[in-house]
Parts: C-alpha cells; sequence; structure tokens
C-alpha cells in the first residue's frame, strides 16, 4: 500500500486497488494484474493484465467547486479464467470489456471520493491542473485549492481494449 499524508500528518494509508488508482490517475502504472468477479458467474474470477494505461485529466473549477474529469484507456489481456469457455467469440469478450470498465470506474471513484472527502488529500495531483483556471498565482492561493478539493465532483470514463482474443481456444 501506500501512505497519504495532508499537511506533514499521516491520515491514511491505501490498499492495492488504491495504489493502482493513483497509479493510472499520476500515469505511472506499468503494469498490474487484476482478479475480478465475472461477468457470466458471480463464483469465478478473471485474472485481467493490464499492458498499458494512459489517463486525460481535465479540471474546471464551477461556482467555485471543482469538477474533475479523468478519460483513460486501458489495455488489458486475460490471464486465466475460472469459467470453462471452448472459445471466446465477440459477444463474450465485448461483455467482459463492458464488466471490466465497470469495474475499473467503480474502484477509481471509489479512490476518488476517499481522498477527496475522507482524506482531503490530493495525492492525485489533480490541483495542476486546475491552476489554469486562476488568472494570478494571488488567486490561486486565496482559493485554497487543498480546503477546496474535499467538495470536488469526479467523472471517470474508462475504455478498455482487451486483447485477449486468441489466448484462448477450443482444446
Amino acid at each position: 500500500g501506500i501512505a497519504v499524508f495532508k499537511d506533514d500528518k499521516l491520515v491514511g494509508e491505501l490498499n492495492g486497488l488504491e495504489s493502482i488508482s493513483l497509479l493510472i490517475l499520476r500515469n505511472h502504472l506499468k503494469n498490474a494484474t487484476l482478479n475480478i468477479p465475472s461477468p457470466f458467474e458471480s463464483t469465478n474470477f478473471i485474472d485481467l493484465y493490464i499492458e498499458k494505461s494512459k489517463c486525460e485529466t481535465y479540471v474546471d473549477v464551477i461556482n467555485g467547486t471543482p469538477y474533475i474529469q479523468s478519460k483513460l484507456e486501458i489495455s488489458t489481456r486475460i490471464i486465466s479464467m475460472s469459467d470453462d469457455y471452448k472459445n471466446l467469440d465477440k459477444s463474450t469478450i465485448d461483455i467482459i470489456e463492458e464488466y471490466a470498465k465497470n469495474y475499473i470506474e467503480s474502484f477509481i471513484y471509489d479512490f476518488v471520493y476517499k481522498t477527496s472527502k475522507e482524506l482531503k488529500s490530493d495525492i492525485a495531483c489533480f490541483g495542476k491542473y486546475a491552476v489554469s483556471d486562476f488568472s494570478t498565482w494571488q488567486d490561486w492561493q486565496d482559493y485554497n485549492w487543498l480546503n477546496n478539493y474535499q467538495n470536488a465532483f469526479f467523472n471517470i470514463d474508462a475504455t478498455i481494449n482487451l486483447k485477449s482474443r486468441y489466448l484462448i481456444v477450443d482444446t
């Protein structure tokens, strides 16, 4: 995990998914493996290998409140499945991609709301995108980003590209 500080004080720790969220949002994730529930059978799982991710973040201050949008592009591979599929057709891949999209967006939403509302610490460095909304450095300082970050609203939009269609074949 990762320790979270605010004003030189330890305010919390991140678990594995929260750490992955931070790395994705800061464009520092090199790769990771996620174990997600199967969209077909809730007692089964799919291991996805994230081989590449890209995040573009935009921040607007609207009526004094930060609105933070992050667009994610994530390339994954299926490395194992507990479901016994003989073949993965396009519709099955589409279902897995959509499920993975919702799963990843969900844990990233949990992360950003935890850091803003509970920990009140901008460890994802969203403030660097907000500074351009202010005319002068003094306006930025007067706004007090770290105090206003706790009021932020978020929009996370992930696109998942599952590249594993050829990995699982009928034996």
